[in-house]
C-alpha cells in the first residue's frame, strides 16, 4: 500500500488536508470535499461573493414578486383598530413611546417592539396601508437571508442553504404573516430569533462576554415582539444535543 503525505491546509476557518481543499473551480462556485466522522467525503457545493449576492438578488426578487399583490391591499380585520384607528402609533411623542411601552394586545400580548414598529412606520407612510406591506415584505426577505446565512454555517453546502431559504421565503404558510399587517410580530420576532440562534450557533464554541451581551439583547428583542420565541433557549440546547453533541455524558 503506498502512504500519500497530506498537507494541512486551513479553508473556512477549519483544518483540512491538502485532499479536502477545493478540487475544481466552477467560476462562480466551488466543489469541496470534506471529510465527515468515519465515512467517505462528501462533496459541497460553495458560493463566492458574487454569488452570494446573486442569491440574495434572487431570493428578494422571487420574494417580491410572490407578494406585490399584497401592496394592493388595505386595512383588514384587526389592522382596522390595532393601526389605523390607533393614536398610540400616530407620532412618537414621550407619551405615546409611554403608552406603547405599558400597551397589552388583547389584555395579554406584550409586544411593545412590534407596535414601535407600527409608530415608525406610520412616520414614514402616514395612514397608508402600502407602506406597512412593504415593511412586512422587507422583514420577511431580511428573514429569508438570515435562514441562508444560518444554514450555510451549520451546513456549509450554499446549495442546500439558497434553496431551504428560498422555500422559507416562498412557502404558503407565510402568506398570512406577510400580507395581513397586524402579523408583523412574527416576522420581526422570528428576525430576532434567527438573529439570535446565528449568533449562537457561530460563537457557541468561543464564548466571550459580548457574544453573550449581544445574545441576550437580541434575545429579548424577540420577546418583545412575540413571546413565543420564549422557546429559543430549548432550541440551543437541542442544537448543542444533537448536532454538536458537546452535552452528552463522557463514557
Amino acid at each position: 500500500m503506498t502512504t500519500r503525505r497530506l498537507t494541512a491546509t486551513r479553508h473556512r476557518g477549519r483544518s483540512y488536508t491538502k485532499a479536502d481543499a477545493p478540487r475544481k473551480d466552477l467560476g462562480r462556485a466551488v466543489l469541496a470535499r470534506h471529510h465527515v466522522g468515519g465515512y467517505e467525503p462528501r462533496t459541497v457545493l460553495r458560493f463566492d461573493r458574487a454569488s452570494h449576492t446573486l442569491v440574495f438578488s434572487l431570493i428578494a426578487i422571487a420574494t417580491t414578486l410572490a407578494y406585490i399583490q399584497s401592496f394592493q391591499g388595505s386595512w383588514i380585520s384587526d389592522d382596522v383598530e390595532l393601526i389605523a384607528g390607533n393614536t398610540m402609533i400616530r407620532s412618537l411623542a414621550p407619551a405615546n413611546l409611554r403608552a406603547i411601552a405599558t400597551f397589552f394586545e388583547a389584555g395579554i400580548n406584550y409586544v411593545p417592539l412590534t407596535y414601535l414598529s407600527f409608530a415608525f412606520d406610520y412616520q414614514l407612510w402616514g395612514p397608508h396601508p402600502s407602506g406597512f406591506h412593504l415593511s412586512n415584505l422587507v422583514l420577511h426577505v431580511a428573514n429569508a437571508l438570515v435562514v441562508y446565512f444560518l444554514l450555510l454555517h451549520m451546513q456549509e453546502s450554499s446549495g442546500i442553504a439558497f434553496a431551504a431559504s428560498l422555500l422559507w421565503a416562498l412557502h404558503p404558510v407565510q402568506v398570512e404573516s406577510v400580507a395581513w399587517i397586524s402579523e408583523r410580530k412574527n416576522l420581526l420576532s422570528t428576525l430576532f430569533f434567527l438573529l439570535a440562534f446565528h449568533v449562537y450557533t457561530r460563537f457557541s464554541a468561543r464564548p466571550r462576554a459580548r457574544t453573550y451581551a449581544l445574545l441576550t439583547v437580541l434575545y429579548v428583542a424577540a420577546l418583545v415582539s412575540k413571546v413565543n420565541t420564549i422557546v429559543l433557549p430549548a432550541l440551543m440546547l437541542t442544537y448543542e444535543l444533537v448536532i454538536q453533541r458537546r452535552l452528552r455524558p463522557q463514557d
